[in-house]
């Protein structure tokens, strides 16, 4: 008890010194002794992710050690490692004719029937094991979907030629997977690609938009998903990546180590996901560090000279090329002003993850499955039910509807099909149009088609009449009977006007100009 207290309980309380000595001694005796420290742990694996990401406003004291990582593995989970046979039905060892001396490697869950693919290409220094749960829960929730996940040269299994310069250029990767995606097709003899929908995570991101730039994969590509890259955060990330490289261990005593340390770091926050993937990062090697053998398979600081090559002009070409297109971050921090701006047009789809890190796919799988099954049923022509086409309906006899079709192979009055200026300037146009859909459209929709024309027309300059009557007003069905005849009639016989008889007497028609004017109004 201090002076100042002794003082104030002989004023107030009336209590003496010697009872005040002995309620002192009786406090002393009731007191727990002090704990001992905590030892202070030997870790040198330390990583910044790792780190508390909040301050608090009591700070305790340092001999607490309440921020102390406990040494060893942590107790209560197991971190031995997954096999990829819990979540693929083979693997490939592929190769291409372009790229003889590579062994592409890959892992593979078929489609069934007429299910998708999903083609799968993973960040630097990671694998295609990267998306092996994500692929488990793909299925779990489209049974038919198949999952093709590829190691990239340099990465995993992918076997290149000892002593030769790694080439990880944008485009030389770009054609990599391609090379894998039709040497995965001869291998499992499919007579035509499955619907593919392209999935890059970081890195993967820009192989696989830019793949889909070059439209090599044709009508096969339904779309691709982007996983938490854009181009200005890259760029802004790449002036900081040697920093992160240098604070990483450099190797592990025990594979269980490796796997901890993405686990408690936070690099990988799902320990299901850190098991089935990290030991393909890992490669065993004694010769540099017998204490740590398990070190890094990919050596990411010597690829730093393609890094800027990766990302530059990612943003335009995500939101140019053609097919569905999804982009998943977890931050909307991440979006730069250029596709800010195409969000806001309706270019692309946009998921957000916060809760997620920079592996979003592994972080949370389900939900990741659950974006990307939605994205592909959004995006699934087979899907379609398409009206028919205006030509099957004439070749029939039947009445043409007011639809949006085309029928290639015609000329309009001897003019290519888009050459506005030659087709306006023919005098029958606008009629034919009015006749052609006279027992289809009401009045209103006769005119609203024949405006619809005229104002294409004055956009080119040219002039139209005012007044549009359909010549064989009275009656259109000897008409639809000659527009049968010219449209079975050569090209060239559809451009020569013809007298055709009606019911209403003598009308002359356009030939071929009848049908394919009302087919190249209804396409535009």
């Amino acid at each position: 008890m201090s002076d100042l207290q002794r003082h104030w309980a002989k004023s107030k309380l009336g209590l003496t010194h010697e009872s005040l000595k002995e309620a002192e001694e009786e406090a002393e005796t009731d007191q727990v002794s002090e704990l001992p420290d905590i030892p202070e742990p030997v870790d040198d694996d330390s990583s910044s992710a790792s780190s508390v990401s909040s301050t608090g406003t009591v700070i305790p004291s340092p001999n607490q050690k309440l921020f102390a990582r406990p040494q060893g593995i942590s107790r209560g989970r197991t971190l031995e490692q997954i096999p990829w046979t819990t979540y693929f039905e083979r693997e490939l060892h592929l190769k291409s004719a372009s790229e003889p001396d590579i062994t592409y490697h890959a892992y593979l869950t078929s489609p069934v029937g007429k299910g998708p693919l999903f083609v799968m290409h993973h960040g630097a220094g990671s694998s295609g094991l990267s998306f092996a749960v994500l692929g488990t829960e793909i299925r779990r929730q489209l049974p038919s979907a198949g999952v093709l996940a590829i190691d990239c040269r340099g990465h995993g299994t992918t076997a290149v030629p000892e002593g030769s310069a790694l080439d990880l250029g944008l485009t030389t990767l770009s054609t990599d997977l391609l090379n894998v995606i039709e040497a995965t097709q001869a291998e499992m003899k499919w007579r035509q690609l499955p619907p593919v929908v392209l999935v890059g995570h970081s890195l993967g991101g820009a192989v696989v938009t830019d793949l889909a730039t070059t439209g090599k994969l044709g009508s096969s590509l339904l779309g691709y998903a982007v996983l938490d890259v854009v181009e200005g955060s890259a760029m802004d990330a790449l002036q900081s990546m040697q920093t992160y490289l240098s604070t990483r261990p450099s190797g592990f005593a025990t594979m269980q180590a490796g796997i901890d340390w993405h686990v408690r770091t936070r690099t990988i926050r799902n320990s299901v996901s850190a098991r089935s993937s990290v030991p393909a990062l890992l490669i065993f090697d004694e010769s540099a560090d017998p204490a740590r053998p398990w070190r890094w398979r990919t050596n990411l600081a010597a690829t730093q000279r393609f890094w800027e090559n990766w990302f530059v002009g990612l943003s335009k070409k995500f939101l140019g090329a053609r097919g569905g297109k999804l982009l998943l971050l977890a931050g909307t921090d991440r979006l730069d002003t250029e596709l800010t701006i195409g969000q806001m047009q309706g270019k692309y789809a946009l998921q957000v993850f916060p809760e997620a890190g920079h592996f979003i796919h592994e972080d949370m799988p389900e939900k990741t499955a659950l974006t990307l099954v939605d994205f592909y049923r959004r995006n699934d022509q087979s899907a379609l039910v398409l009206p028919p086409k205006v030509s099957d309906l004439l070749r029939q006899g039947k009445k043409v509807p007011c639809v949006n079709q085309f029928t290639s192979g015609q000329q309009i009055a001897g003019c290519q099909q888009l050459d506005i200026a030659c087709i306006c300037g023919n005098e029958n146009f606008l009629s034919d149009i009015a006749c052609c859909v006279a027992d289809t459209c009401d009045e209103a929709g006769q005119e609203a088609a024949v405006e619809y024309a005229r104002q294409i027309c004055s956009a080119q300059g040219i002039d139209t009449p005012e007044d549009v009557v359909c010549r064989n007003s009275t009656s259109t069905s000897q008409a639809a009977t000659t527009t049968t005849a010219a449209a079975s009639s050569t090209t060239s016989a559809a451009a020569d006007e013809t007298e055709s008889p009606s019911a209403a007497g003598g009308v002359t028609f356009g030939g071929g100009l009848f049908v394919a004017a009302l087919t190249w109004l209804l396409a535009l």
